[in-house]
């Protein structure tokens, strides 16, 4: 399993695991602008996971800064075919040795609309903030 950053070739496998209404309804739509966007980013950075020359997964991560000394997960998708098979847990393995030393802490959020991200989340152990502070969003944290 390899990780590496983002690629405008990924773009279009990574554009059709949307046409799964769940994932959809849950993290999309991705489209032109979300590509530019990430492709461009300079304060964190989009990664894709491969087996081989498969891409599984796909995850950005904004690094820490001063005034927020904390990693966070700002979006993280496994293909619709591959989910359940514990590569959520590996992805977030390999952004951990990514991680900047300045701090250990992460944090994900997850909207209230999307029950299996809060599941993943819980199931790695990561601790759910007051889900009463945010109208839209679940908070995460945890010490990776």
């Amino acid at each position: 399993m390899t990780l590496r950053p983002f690629r405008r070739s990924d773009f279009s496998t990574y554009q059709q695991w949307y046409d799964d209404a769940q994932m959809n309804d849950a993290l999309g739509p991705v489209d032109n602008a979300w590509l530019e966007y990430v492709l461009s980013e300079n304060e964190g950075k989009q990664f894709s996971m491969l087996q081989q020359e498969e891409l599984l997964g796909v995850a950005g991560i904004i690094w820490p800064t001063q005034l927020y000394p904390v990693h966070y997960i700002t979006d993280l998708a496994i293909a619709p075919s591959h989910q359940g098979k514990g590569y959520g847990r590996l992805l977030i393995e390999l952004l951990s040795k990514q991680s900047r030393p300045s701090s250990n802490v992460w944090k994900a959020f997850v909207m209230r609309n999307n029950p299996a991200g809060k599941a993943f989340f819980l199931a790695l152990d990561w601790h759910l903030l007051d889900p009463k502070d945010s109208k839209e969003m679940l908070e995460f944290t945890s010490i990776v």
